[in-house]
């Protein structure tokens, strides 16, 4: 995505945002995670809101920036979504069900905006893909099954089923928490599938990262040593004329 304008504005503006979106992140962290008084809770919404702002004057300060605006919509539409203060909005009318489903989707797009600044070091589309759809599917799962396991004590709380959706898609499995509703078993099998295929993909995606710059310097390290022995060839060739000249 091409820009106009200084450099420096524009590092500064993606920095800027960043930053929010990582904050944004944590807060959201904190608020699934519950168990929070009433004034740490009121402190999360608005500081959370403050960030959306900021991430909101990001999305439309790059816009402005950018040399085609069309391309950037639909390149970060998501960064918009987003940029949404969900808490500020929703919490007050109490849809308990829409607020976690807006919650995920908010998740996934915080998610993506905080991976951008590295996808210039992820050298593959596949390798990025892996990499968002993994954290993407983590995320979603534990937000999900501590939806579905309100009532188990081992994963009623945000840190706790993240633990367990990260053991789950390894397939490591350690057993120490486990679903007890049908809802969270369909869940943990879905989750267990997926994570086999997902980290196979990942190996895929960094053995095609990594491999193909070593075999692109293994390649002109070739095309130099026979250049070197072509020079050489001709110059014995030219030698040899000149003996029988």
């Amino acid at each position: 995505m091409k820009f106009r304008g200084p450099p420096r504005l524009v590092r500064s503006t993606i920095f800027v945002g960043s930053v929010a979106t990582l904050a944004s992140l944590v807060l959201l962290y904190l608020e699934a995670a519950g168990h929070l008084d009433h004034w740490a809770d009121a402190t999360i919404v608005w500081v959370d809101t403050a960030l959306c702002v900021v991430m909101l004057a990001e999305w439309f300060t790059l816009l402005g920036l950018a040399e085609r605006k069309w391309a950037f919509v639909r390149a970060r539409w998501i960064d918009l979504i987003a940029a949404i203060p969900l808490l500020l909005f929703f919490r007050p009318f109490r849809i308990i069900r829409l607020l976690r489903l807006l919650r995920l989707l908010r998740g996934i797009a915080l998610m993506r905006r905080a991976l951008r600044p590295w996808e210039d070091a992820l050298d593959t589309a596949l390798l990025r893909s892996v990499a968002i759809v993994a954290a993407v599917l983590i995320v979603g799962a534990a937000l999900v099954i501590q939806d579905f396991e309100r009532d188990n004590p081992g994963l009623d709380e945000f840190r706790e089923a993240l633990w367990w959706a990260i053991v789950t898609a390894s397939t490591v499995g350690y057993g120490d928490r486990y679903p007890l509703t049908a809802g969270g078993q369909i869940v943990a099998v879905l989750l267990m599938i997926v994570g086999i295929g997902l980290f196979g993909t990942l190996a895929a995606a960094l053995t095609q990262a990594f491999f193909p710059k070593r075999t692109e310097s293994h390649e002109r390290e070739i095309l130099r040593r026979l250049e070197v022995i072509e020079g050489q060839l001709a110059k014995l060739v030219k030698e040899e004329g000149q003996r029988e000249a």
